[in-house]
């Protein structure tokens, strides 16, 4: 573990979100060690269960190859050798980090490892099997904390959802670049930054929209946010940021105009955020949002309950994902269906009624006529989806 003391002789230990606290280290024996090197030198023995985060998500040790691209506090390096010896006699002596504050996640011999078998078992909004399958792409673009995916592809549609912090070095300023031609929906650019300024930060957004053939924009404006969209407005003339208005007791909806009443962007209250989360989760656990990039994954790993709602869990950040959470009130609102020509919700229905028709009729039975208790079960998911 990479491990440092304090001047209280508090024992931290490093992670993707700096220095943690950690409960204590949990030491184990095994015969069944495995030993990965990199190709870069870096070697670490562990046990065959033991998760290590790689290009294709957390992977156990048992499941490596060589090739494989591993995650380690230096960017990637690939699996050179695989060494284990399964007839030896031989106990090795491993060790754990136990409860590292803000989400079990740790650098071993500079290699990000994690201690839970079960990632999302604390809440998390994502479940922890659909966490363990997503897949880090490495960017084709990397700069000033600008991440790029995918190029802009002519005629295609993109939105970018944009949180904003104080620019202080606290929480970052974040926006995900989402191509919303089709569904799939797919992440295809992020930006995240903790020091940048509003002017600069409205700069940014501007030119990305312009990139990705005039990107629809919102902007989340609870706090400073309503500073950067204003500078969208009025000092970048960006056609495209979208606004919204009060729907009363159908709370916020979009809208393309710019009334007295209506503002620069959206306000996450209780309702859009609830809607939000919804929608989100029925989009990445139906593989109906697709994401690419290491940041957003790690704070989808941590972003778990908390009372009736969901947040970073303590010493974490969810600046990425609050933009995804936004994401997914936008694509349930009647305006995002007249940009993209997608009903997301009808569509997140289809998908499910299809995968529940597989579940309850028996392989190879066909009926001519409507089965009673087939569309009784399928009229009571239509009413559950309804209370969306």
């Amino acid at each position: 573990m990479n491990s440092q003391v304090t001047n209280n002789d508090r024992y931290l230990v490093e992670t993707p979100n700096g220095w943690k606290d950690f409960s204590g280290v949990r030491k184990s024996v095994s015969k069944n060690t495995i030993t990965v090197t990199t190709h870069t030198g870096n070697s670490l023995e562990m046990t065959e269960d033991h998760l290590v985060m790689t290009s294709f998500g957390w992977t156990t040790a048992k499941e490596l190859v060589v090739d494989d691209r591993l995650i380690t506090r230096d960017g990637y390096q690939l699996v050179n050798s695989i060494h284990q010896d399964k007839f030896s006699s031989k106990e090795s002596e491993v060790y754990d980090a136990l409860e590292v504050s803000g989400g079990s996640q740790y650098y071993t011999n500079d290699i990000l490892s994690h201690n839970c078998n079960f990632l999302g078992s604390s809440g998390t909004l994502i479940s922890g099997s659909k966490l363990k399958q997503l897949v880090v792409k490495t960017p084709i673009h990397e700069r000033d904390g600008f991440s790029q995916y995918e190029a802009s592809i002519s005629d295609n549609v993109y939105v970018i959802i944009v949180d904003v912090s104080r620019g202080k070095g606290m929480d970052y300023s974040a926006f995900q670049v989402i191509d919303v031609t089709t569904m799939p929906y797919k992440q295809v650019a992020m930006f995240r930054d903790n020091m940048i300024t509003p002017i600069d930060y409205a700069e940014i957004i501007y030119r990305a929209s312009k990139s990705y053939n005039e990107a629809y924009v919102l902007v989340e404006v609870n706090d400073i946010g309503e500073q950067v969209s204003s500078l969208l407005h009025y000092e970048f003339e960006c056609e495209t940021l979208l606004s919204t208005e009060n729907a009363g007791r159908g709370g916020k909806r979009l809208t393309s105009g710019f009334g007295k009443n209506s503002d620069l962007g959206v306000r996450t209250t209780k309702s859009v955020k609830s809607i939000g989360c919804n929608m989100l989760k029925m989009l990445m656990e139906q593989d109906q949002l697709i994401i690419q990039d290491f940041t957003t994954i790690n704070e989808l790993s941590t972003f778990s309950r908390k009372a009736n709602s969901y947040e970073a869990e303590s010493g974490c950040h969810d600046d990425t994902v609050m933009c995804l959470v936004l994401f997914g009130w936008l694509s349930d609102q009647p305006f995002f269906r007249e940009m993209t020509d997608i009903n997301t919700m009808s569509r997140l229905r289809e998908k499910t009624d299809e995968e529940l028709m597989e579940d309850i009729l028996p392989f190879g039975f066909i009926e001519d006529g409507e089965d009673r208790e087939t569309r009784a079960i399928i009229d009571t998911v239509e009413e559950n989806w309804m209370r969306f």
